[in-house]
């Protein structure tokens, strides 16, 4: 956690501070170090950074305990109309100044990819996954994608 704490440029990088001490004992047996500007979490899957909007987007689905799980990437910016992003076992999170930070996942996030990702014709998502008759759909810029849980099918509209 410190090294990451370091390569951010200490208390004068993003993080800032320290506001708690290493906590270990979380899902998975992962850890976790909050700071003024984000969180610091090591697990498995590498130790990872999450900060801003991202972060508050993946608090929202329970972080490390939720369906995202742990990041396996830092955060990746530079995307179409300045979009970041950040990669997390069970899906990802992208966002813009714009749109906000939503998740995408499962079989909703397959189809967006084959859709090319926040540069095709969808663009980012503009909200959260929520339930619908027979399943779930989720918002994009350029339409809803819809995953029928029956037929294991995800529908444009």
């Amino acid at each position: 956690v410190q090294d990451a704490w370091i390569a951010q440029g200490w208390e004068a990088g993003p993080l800032g501070y320290p506001t708690t001490d290493l906590v270990c004992g979380l899902a998975g047996g992962g850890c976790r170090q909050s700071f003024a500007g984000g969180a610091v979490y090591t697990s498995t899957s590498g130790t990872w950074v999450v900060r801003g909007a991202v972060l508050a987007a993946w608090a929202a689905t329970e972080a490390e305990g939720g369906p995202l799980g742990y990041p396996t990437t830092g955060l990746i910016c530079g995307m179409s109309s300045g979009g970041c992003g950040q990669v997390f076992q069970g899906g990802r999170i992208y966002s813009t100044a714009t749109t906000g930070a939503h998740a995408v996942s499962g079989p909703i996030q397959q189809a967006w990819i084959a859709q090319g990702w926040e540069a095709g014709s969808l663009g980012y998502p503009t909200g959260d996954a929520r339930p619908v008759q027979d399943g779930t759909a989720q918002d994009f810029q350029g339409g809803t994608l819809t995953w029928n849980t029956t037929t294991g099918s995800v529908s444009r509209s």
